[in-house]
């Protein structure tokens, strides 16, 4: 059985301060509920998971080292980029992809 050895992160404060709960970090991460809850309580992770919930919290992969590892100055610079806010895209028509607004749809006669 490998050891799951204890690793700090900042998953926790992150996803708390994009107002998120866990269940939404899952969803939005692709990943389980459980697995948020035991990378927050520091367990160990593979690359892909860490990916996952960088990309649930609207984090660039290339800062994935301000998340999972303690402060330190090369990270400082990093550390800064987390606090923008997310952009979250807005939800499209999609009857405007085809060149029609829905409510074109309701004003046609058969």
């Amino acid at each position: 059985m490998r050891s799951r050895t204890i690793r700090q992160n900042r998953v926790r404060e992150l996803r708390r301060r994009r107002l998120m709960t866990q269940e939404q970090l899952a969803r939005r991460a692709r990943i389980s509920l459980r697995t948020v809850q035991s990378v927050e309580k520091g367990l160990t992770c593979r690359r892909d998971t860490i990916r996952k919930l960088l990309r649930g919290l609207g984090i660039p992969f290339e800062d994935w080292q301000a998340v999972f590892l303690p402060t330190s100055p090369a990270t400082s610079e990093a550390l800064t980029r987390l606090d923008r806010p997310i952009l979250v895209p807005t939800p499209r028509d999609p009857w405007q992809d085809l060149g029609m607004g829905q409510e074109n749809l309701l004003d046609s006669n058969p």
